[in-house]
Parts: C-alpha cells; sequence; structure tokens
C-alpha cells in the first residue's frame, strides 16, 4: 500500500496504486516511526538483484549484483541491512537509503590481492582456477568456467563478511580461513575456516569458528592456512604483544593453538606451506625474512627445537 497526502486536504488518503509524483508535488512525505508489524502495511525497499552497468574504458560492462543497502542509522531502521528486500522505519523526513552493488571482479580495497602473504588464487586439480578476496569488507569467492586463464569466470558469491582471507588446497577441495566480522563488539573476534568440498554446491560448505582474539585486534590477525589429506595448518597473530600463534588440526582432531616458539611481537605477515608431515614457515621481523619449519607427533604440533633462520634483508 502506497498512503498519500493531497494539498489542502487534512489526514492521510490511502492509494492502493504505484504512485509517480510529478512537480510540483502534490504529496507531502511519509510516515515516520511506522512500525513493522505483520498483517499490517510498513514500508518496505527493492533492488535489482542484478544489473549491467557500462563503466567505460577498459574495464567495459561489468555486472552488478545487490549487496546491501547504505544509510544512516539515525535516519531509518531495518531488520536486516543485507536482505533484499528488507522493510524499513523512516525515523526522519529527510532519509535516504541507497542500495549497494558489487561488481563483477571489482573491489574498493586496493590491496585487496597484496594485503597479507598468503595467496588468494589457487588452481584446483581439475584445472579450475579459484579466487578469493574482500571487497566492502566482506570475502567473496569466484572460479573459472575453464581450464585456461583466459576464459570467463562465475558470478562472484558473498561467502562471508569479514577481512583478509587466504586459500589453500587439496586436490579439489579448498580451506579459506578469514577474519570473521562480528557485529557484536562486545564479543571476542573470530577466526573462521570454511571448507569447501564442492565449490558448485554452496549447500555443502563448512564454516568452522576455530579461534578467539580481542575485538579491537580486528583486521590484523591476518591469518594464513595450509592443509594437506593428513592436517590443517594456520598462523595469526593474535595481539599486539605476543609472537605469531599457530593453530594445527590432525584429520577430524581437535585445534590445537600455541604461540610459535621464537617469534615475539615485532614478527608479522607469515606465509606458510606443507609437505607430507611438515609445514614450512616465513615471516618478517624488523625488516628480515625468517624461515623455519615443524612437523608434528602423533596428534599435536611441535616446532623443531632450532632457531628461526635469517633469510633476506627487505630494502
Amino acid at each position: 500500500q502506497f498512503y498519500t497526502r493531497s494539498v489542502g486536504t487534512n489526514g492521510w488518503q490511502p492509494d492502493f496504486t504505484t504512485v509517480y509524483p510529478e512537480s510540483p508535488y502534490p504529496y507531502n512525505g511519509v510516515f515516520l516511526g511506522q512500525e513493522i508489524v505483520q498483517g499490517k502495511p510498513y514500508y518496505s525497499v527493492q533492488a535489482l538483484t542484478s544489473q549491467s552497468i557500462s563503466l567505460g574504458g577498459s574495464l567495459g560492462t561489468r555486472n552488478f549484483q545487490f549487496f546491501g543497502w547504505d544509510y544512516d542509522e539515525d535516519e531509518i531502521s531495518t531488520p536486516n541491512k543485507y536482505n533484499n528486500p528488507t522493510p524499513v522505519v523512516f525515523k526522519t523526513s529527510d532519509a535516504t537509503i541507497s542500495a549497494v552493488l558489487k561488481g563483477h571482479l571489482l573491489t574498493n580495497n586496493n590491496q585487496t590481492l597484496s594485503d597479507g602473504s598468503q595467496r588468494k588464487l589457487v588452481r584446483t586439480g581439475d584445472g579450475i582456477y579459484h579466487l578469493i578476496y574482500e571487497s566492502l569488507s566482506a570475502i567473496w569467492y569466484t572460479h573459472s568456467l575453464t581450464t585456461d586463464f583466459n576464459g570467463t569466470w562465475s558470478d562472484e558469491m558473498g561467502v562471508e563478511l569479514g577481512e583478509n582471507p587466504s586459500v589453500a588446497n587439496y586436490g579439489n577441495t579448498l580451506k579459506i580461513v578469514c577474519e570473521k566480522a562480528n557485529p557484536d563488539f562486545s564479543a571476542a573476534g573470530k577466526i573462521e575456516v570454511i571448507t569447501i568440498s564442492d565449490y558448485n554446491n554452496y549447500n555443502t560448505w563448512d564454516f568452522e569458528e576455530v579461534a578467539d582474539y580481542s575485538t579491537s585486534y580486528y583486521g590484523s590477525a591476518k591469518p594464513v592456512i595450509t592443509y594437506n589429506n593428513t592436517f590443517t595448518f594456520i598462523v595469526y597473530r593474535k595481539n599486539p604483544s605476543t609472537g605469531l600463534y599457530r593453530l594445527g588440526k590432525v584429520s577430524s582432531g581437535s585445534w590445537e593453538e600455541d604461540v610459535i616458539t621464537g617469534t615475539n611481537a615485532n614478527c608479522f605477515n607469515p606465509s606458510v606451506t606443507c609437505m607430507a608431515s611438515s609445514v614450512f614457515l616465513a615471516y618478517e621481523n624488523f625488516y628480515n625474512i625468517y624461515y623455519n619449519s615443524a612437523g608434528y607427533a602423533g596428534w599435536r604440533f611441535n616446532e623443531t627445537p632450532k632457531r628461526s633462520h635469517q633469510v633476506a634483508v627487505i630494502m
């Protein structure tokens, strides 16, 4: 239902047709504070699910998909800013709400691929390329539709609200690690692992929160991941005052967490890979690159007793 008020009359008159006002506008405003009650009239907004927009130049025409709504919470409230359509409550007469669109293979973060020291692009055993990246404070996933790098790509899928993703694969299975955004800022930040065993079927994806850290450190943990058919291994920063932390899990066992021996508060930007029963770690420490390796014994990961070795200097 659309409610209008004609100029010069008292009260609102219901109009059950879509209204397209023309100048001079014979209608004045909307109801403020109109509650969202099922079975009763309330306001809602809706945008196109997807649309093609010409950007010109080398970018050409890109497909844009709906992501969410942008508004001032002092002017508008809605049960879920990412739903389309969504009910809305207008609090002020000059309130504005806008649809936010995500462009295909586009990001508003100019460091989306360079930030951190771990892969954002991998190729599975079936020859398909898989890209994971950050845009609009969310994690996005897409994959190539051909086994060569010149083909088209699938539409992006919004994986999670979060930052700093990295991806690893074993065969045709992917594991993504990221910092998960938490709308309750009184709660702890989360390190999350997403396992994709069938990238064409979202219903098979597994989401697992594997560690907590201070919410105030959100955006700085920057987790990285490696895994094979035996174990999964994650390295991240838990806080600004201690060294790098590791999370290890053998097969279906439980996660083991501890600070990595030999690292300190000056260690950043880790990168990990694995082979057989060993993990290989590189990280930055005071403009130097250090390297170390670790193995696992039974169900527990253990760092080798030797000190990390300096292998390069950053100029």
